[in-house]
């Protein structure tokens, strides 16, 4: 794999100049520990644009602190609790139910995602647009008179990132059209809303059932999803690392927990980066600038493989962040989206640097709500699969969500004993090994075929 570019000096030092400038901001990353583990996770925090009042933001966290017994509670509550404002909305998901919609931790207000609808019939950020691009990119707009705040440099990817504020009474896409004028060479967009790619859990009588666990010495893979449970369970051992990118504390929840899961099955290290937050409407949303941020933190970290089972529209900072992701050597697996066969493609699975998987059941039969086109990849088991944390192995989950790490796992135990730069050789023998479903050849319903079918 390509080494992670650093900044040049010249960047460097432009940087360091935006930084010194009074009309920006940037909150620097804050130490959380999870207290039902003893493992250390990162919380990004960068919604506020004035450091004056952090001390005491910080004694106001400690004040809130909930006790252990008491956050057991909620999380207890939260387990039985299935909120319908959730999963598919108004937002284009399909028909999927979303169990995942309320944080056991009540986010205190100023950490709250504000949204509104744009004119491109999707959710962003509200008040602001997202930038990627060099230092000197930054520093131009900075000059054009746009206040630039929560500034993170993406190391891995050569690239910083930055939220900028519309101006009084400016619409995102007026502000975005911009930006873009005053910074040519950066990719420009909607801090867009994204969501996770799967629907609740459902009771069935045959399930598919898992993969056979297998063991692999130094085969890793990083997910990017809501928070994995990893303090007890099937995830105890396996999880390395594990970080917040939104400015609300590293959440373990059912969606992320079963697709890092699944992904574990095969014997791999995890990374998990947790991309998701509570917005207004109490929904779990993943703001692009989050999912940016832990693309670059899991290429700097050299994870071979990213898994992202969350589904948006398009949004030029993401793709400019997949593409320099792949540029590294990584490959990059998404959820093919579960809005049904006449659905529109859904992002980041529908970028050409992106292996998209469809999901199937155990007979190889197409999952219904699984989205369809030219940019699906592979198909993988996906349906009706038994859920690692039902201690009665009883309850089971289907989407595009739990086939995407089978896939991702399958490459990552590949490229486990290859040599850098392997990633293209793999795909290729995926490719001409899948079980071909459907159309000869690669087809809009299961792409290249079905990995992972039985013999």
């Amino acid at each position: 794999m390509t080494r992670p570019r650093r900044l040049v000096p010249l960047q460097a030092c432009l940087l360091m100049a935006l930084l010194a400038l009074p009309v920006s901001a940037r909150d620097e990353p804050r130490e959380v520990r999870d207290s039902r583990e003893s493992h250390e996770v990162r919380d990004d925090r960068g919604d506020r644009d004035d450091r004056s009042g952090r001390d005491a933001d910080r004694e106001r966290d400690r004040d809130r602190e909930p006790r252990d017994d008491d956050r057991d509670d909620r999380d207890d509550r939260d387990d039985d609790r299935s909120d319908d404002r959730g999963g598919d909305s108004d937002r284009g998901r399909g028909e999927d139910d979303d169990a995942l919609s309320r944080d056991p931790l009540v986010p205190r207000a100023d950490d709250v995602i504000a949204f509104e609808r744009g004119g491109d019939g999707h959710e962003h950020r509200q008040g602001e647009v997202l930038m990627v691009g060099e230092a000197a990119d930054l520093l131009g707009v900075q000059q054009g008179g746009y206040r630039v705040f929560d500034l993170r440099p993406l190391e891995a990817l050569g690239l910083v990132q930055a939220r900028v504020r519309l101006a009084p009474g400016e619409s995102v896409a007026a502000a975005v059209e911009r930006v873009q004028a005053l910074a040519p060479q950066a990719a420009v967009a909607p801090n867009h809303l994204f969501s996770a790619s799967a629907p609740a859990p459902v009771s069935a009588p045959s399930p598919a059932g898992s993969a056979p666990r297998r063991t692999v010495v130094g085969g890793r893979i990083g997910i990017i999803d809501t928070g994995a449970e990893f303090a007890t369970g099937p995830l105890s051992a396996v999880v390395d690392e594990a970080r917040s990118f939104t400015g609300q504390s590293y959440s373990p929840r059912e969606h992320g927990s079963v697709v890092a899961a699944i992904a574990a099955a095969q014997g791999l290290r995890l990374g998990v980066a947790d991309v998701f937050a509570i917005d207004t409407a109490q929904r779990l949303v993943a703001p692009t600038d989050a999912i940016a941020s832990a693309v670059d933190w899991l290429v700097g970290r050299r994870y071979p493989v990213i898994n992202i089972s969350i589904e948006g529209p398009d949004n030029a900072v993401l793709a400019q962040v997949v593409r320099r992701a792949a540029a590294r050597g990584v490959v990059v697996v998404a959820a093919a989206g579960n809005g049904g066969p006449a659905a529109a493609p859904v992002y980041p699975a529908a970028y050409p640097d992106v292996v998209a998987v469809t999901a199937v059941d155990g007979d190889g039969r197409g999952y219904r709500r699984a989205n369809r086109g030219r940019y699906i990849g592979f198909a993988a088991l996906g349906v009706d699969v038994l859920n690692p944390f039902d201690p009665a192995a009883r309850s089971t989950v289907s989407g595009t969500s739990f086939a995407a790490p089978r896939v991702a796992a399958e490459i990552a135990l590949r490229l486990s004993d290859q040599p850098p730069g392997s990633a293209t050789a793999v795909l290729a023998a995926l490719r001409s090994e899948a079980r071909d479903l459907g159309e000869p050849g690669h087809d809009p319903v299961y792409g290249w075929g079905w990995i992972g079918a039985a013999r």
